[in-house]
């Protein structure tokens, strides 16, 4: 998704919710933060918006969802998710990016990119993977950093899920030879309980 259709779509979701903080998770939360965007993030023609709190997240599935006119029009749409169904590492709301448009505005606020790794850890679905090692190619993400984030994870409520999915990812980075990542996340299973 360009960065134009992200801006409609978010403008189109605050309309709807009267939210003046809206928060991009996911994918789409690269935009601003990355001097290139990958490209699971442009073919990408969803954007997920974290609303706690906001209890009719049916409306914007009728309003701009996959099924609505606005996604027929456009070809984007809003993915909206509740409080629990994306797993963030502890202090993510401290680290949000405010993303601004043309007229130096806050036009929404992004997952910091690290914490956006760490979720997709967690998502646990190999595009999920490809995301973060697609991640590893910008200067602006440190693989380091990704795991220190992923280490908060531990004190989530689903931190028994995090040994399994870590595996995951060596095995993926071990499949296409990037070797000095997948040998940092070697070492961080160590830490990790059995």
């Amino acid at each position: 998704m360009r960065r134009e259709a992200l801006d409609m779509l978010a403008a189109k979701v605050a309309s709807i919710t009267g939210l003046d903080r809206l928060v991009i998770v996911g994918s789409q939360s690269a935009h601003g933060q990355l001097g290139w965007l990958p490209a699971p993030v442009i073919r990408s023609v969803e954007a997920d918006f974290l609303l706690p709190g906001f209890g009719r997240l049916s409306v914007i599935d009728d309003e701009c969802g996959p099924e609505s006119d606005f996604y027929a029009k456009h070809g984007v749409y809003a993915d909206p998710l509740g409080a629990g169904i994306v797993t963030l590492p502890r202090g993510w709301e401290e680290r949000l990016v405010q993303i601004v448009n043309e007229e130096g505005k806050t036009s929404w606020l992004a997952l910091e990119i690290h914490d956006t790794a760490a979720s997709k850890l967690m998502a646990g679905r190999d595009k999920d993977y490809d995301f973060i090692t697609e991640l590893s190619h910008s200067d602006k993400f440190n693989f380091d950093t990704f795991l220190a984030r992923a280490a908060l994870l531990r004190e989530s409520s689903h931190a028994a899920g995090l040994r399994p999915r870590v595996q995951k990812l060596a095995d993926h980075l071990a499949a296409i030879k990037m070797h000095d990542a997948q040998r940092k996340t070697l070492a961080f299973l160590k830490t990790l309980p059995v």
